[in-house]
């Protein structure tokens, strides 16, 4: 869908971190220099944004939602010091969707 990059929730680490289907390769060629929103949805709860992708764990602690590359380039959400597939009421499957604006 034009203007809208659609992916998935494949699993949750130990840590409770969301790992997608998203590589980095593929969110950059679609958003370029454009401003964006990603959008993880659950349908057991609201919907967690954010706007920015971060470059590392630390220093992010001031973030509901922090959105990061894996070592092997694949978007992955997670939450300072807490357990972000209960705490967010993500599940494996759930969407992901990257908004360009």
């Amino acid at each position: 869908q034009n203007g809208i990059l659609n992916g998935r929730v494949l699993y949750a680490d130990s840590y409770g971190n969301l790992h997608t289907n998203l590589d980095k390769a593929t969110v950059q060629a679609f958003v370029g220099d454009s401003p964006f929103e990603i959008m993880l949805r659950s349908p057991l709860s609201h919907e967690n944004r954010a706007f920015r992708i971060q470059g590392h764990y630390r220093g992010n602690e001031h973030e509901h939602l922090n959105l990061l590359y894996t070592a092997i380039g694949y978007l992955e959400s997670a939450l300072a010091q807490n357990h972000g597939e209960s705490l967010l009421g993500l599940r494996v499957q759930d969407k992901v969707m990257i908004v360009r604006s």
